[in-house]
C-alpha cells in the first residue's frame, strides 16, 4: 500500500536536505598535492587542428 506524502513532510524533507548539502559545502577543501609540466615533442599544439577523421 502506498501512503500519501503530504506537502508539509515534502518540504520539511527538501529543506533538510538543502540545509544538509550547503553544510556540506561550506566544510569541502582540497589541496594541491602535485603539479606535473608537460611538453609535446614536436612543439605546441595551439592554433593547430585535430587533423583528419
Amino acid at each position: 500500500m502506498i501512503f500519501p506524502i503530504s506537502p508539509t513532510t515534502m518540504k520539511t524533507k527538501a529543506t533538510a536536505c538543502l540545509l544538509a548539502v550547503l553544510a556540506l559545502a561550506a566544510t569541502a577543501r582540497a589541496t594541491i598535492i602535485g603539479i606535473e609540466t608537460f611538453a609535446y615533442p614536436d612543439g605546441n599544439i595551439a592554433g593547430q587542428s585535430g587533423g583528419a577523421f
